[in-house]
């Protein structure tokens, strides 16, 4: 396991480099909501429906974390764990070399390392997923399966998947042990959570049964985005080569009981897909969970190899995703500098859209000399909680909301969505130039353009 470890320490850069990233919107309500008082808000938060799973929030608020680096410690933890999981499991059913090659391709997976260094469940997923494998492979005591079982549809709604082949390997009691706890789960936390709204922000990302196999081509090559990063004139070549070459790996295991392993989680979640209930398509995060059991297929196809061409291949894989992290970083979330950039002023107007940003980060600053009016219109689609608010608000209101703060104060500072091309909330500049015809003596004295958001500074004589 020397050579896993090695690799592990080589993704450590990238990871830490990325953790110092401002919390973003995403990021920012599950903060939020984490950060809430009372332990209900944080399952039923008041604001946002939420939909990330229980025992993720539950173990993040169990470490006492406030901040943006300690906050992303669990995701972090299950990043990195991952790693080392999945190739003990592969170290005892199949080889030294396969477990070098599965280790390798989740420690120089982009989306794996990215979403190990943010505030959301899909590193947990991919952590959960590595448990179901390793306890497939080299089952553990009776007690810890239905442990197992039981409390991993709390931390990840994913879990569900496995299902089969758990009941395939372990028997009915963890089968029962697991449905039964998805089933308190989805009725206790997810049925009050529902969102319309949310569900129709996803909506096109489902397996559509009445165009099966265009749909099942296309969940083909989503899963292949978990592995292109940046597009490349011959990238999804090598893509198609390595999910079919995942497949036969797959198959070469099937003495080892690892093949159910492999397809089971996938076979189910495209039936819940076609089923309306699970996403699958064009967002990489949704299917982080299936990493784990493409790189157990790869992993199988490497022991055939030379043990030094595997070592020198993942460890180049692994190098080479540090060079791109630092080379052509995503875009730097800069929500932490523009709320700095705001303390002091005398009136402030927080759009909608950024009032979660604007609320985790004043936290650790003094607004009580500012005069703070929230937006009311414009809430974030998918996040929107249909129950409370039984209209979409039309971004038409943001204007005469924008009236109503001015009328009471001349010089107003406005926190909003960036008004950069392709950012919710683009509309920015075309509403904020309207105010000068809408009122008379209104200019924009001046505005700053960060990564997700924009500081202007409005006065009206």
């Amino acid at each position: 396991m020397k050579w896993v470890w090695a690799l592990i320490a080589l993704s450590l850069p990238a990871r830490f480099f990325l953790m110092q990233r401002s919390i973003w919107l995403d990021e920012a309500w599950v903060a939020n909501s984490i950060l809430e008082p009372a332990w209900r808000d944080m399952f039923y938060y008041p604001w946002f429906a939420q939909s990330t799973p229980p025992g993720f929030l539950f173990l993040v608020r169990l470490t006492g974390a406030s901040g943006d680096f300690s906050l992303r410690l669990i995701p972090l933890a299950a990043s990195v764990a991952s790693c080392w999981l999945l190739a003990r499991a592969l170290l005892v059913k199949v080889g030294e070399t396969a477990a070098i090659a599965a280790a390798g391709v989740l420690a120089c997976n982009y989306a794996a390392i990215l979403y190990g260094t943010r505030l959301k469940q899909y590193s947990v997923d991919m952590f959960v997923a590595c448990l179901f494998l390793h306890a497939i492979a080299s089952p553990p005591p009776r007690w810890a399966r239905i442990a197992l079982c039981t409390l991993a549809p709390f931390v990840s709604f994913t879990a569900v998947f496995f299902l089969p082949a758990i009941v395939w390997r372990g028997g009915a009691i963890n089968a029962l042990a697991t449905a039964a706890a998805f089933a308190v789960n989805y009725f206790v936390f997810i049925v009050p959570n529902k969102s319309e709204l949310f569900n129709n922000s996803w909506l096109g990302k489902f397996l559509d049964p009445a165009h099966p196999i265009d749909t099942l081509v296309r969940f083909f090559w989503s899963a292949g985005t978990l592995f292109l990063p940046v597009n490349s004139p011959y990238g999804w070549t090598i893509v198609a080569l390595a999910i079919v070459a995942s497949m036969i790996g797959a198959w070469l295991v099937r003495r080892q009981g690892l093949t159910v392993a492999y397809a089971a989680p996938i076979l189910v979640a495209i039936a819940m897909s076609f089923a309306g209930f699970y996403p699958l398509l064009d967002t990489p995060r949704i299917i982080l969970w299936m990493l784990p059991c493409i790189a157990l297929g790869l992993g199988a196809v490497a022991e055939k190899l030379p043990k030094w061409a595997v070592v020198v291949a993942a460890a180049l894989a692994v190098a080479g995703m540090q060079y791109i992290y630092f080379t052509r970083p995503p875009a730097v979330e800069e929500n932490c500098s523009a709320v700095a950039s705001l303390v002091g002023v005398d009136a402030l107007y927080v759009h909608a859209a950024t009032r979660e940003q604007f609320d985790y980060y004043r936290r650790f600053h003094d607004f009580s000399k500012t005069k703070i009016v929230y937006g009311k219109t414009s809430y974030p689609c998918c996040m929107l909680r249909v129950n409370e608010r039984a209209t979409y608000p039309d971004v038409s209101g943001f204007e005469n909301e924008m009236l109503a703060a001015i009328s009471d104060h001349k010089r107003l500072w406005i926190y909003s969505p960036s008004g950069a091309e392709g950012h919710f909330g683009g509309f920015m500049r075309k509403h904020l130039a309207k105010l000068n015809s809408l009122r008379a003596g209104c200019r924009v004295a001046e505005s700053r353009d960060f990564d997700q958001v924009r500081t202007t500074r409005l006065v009206c004589e």
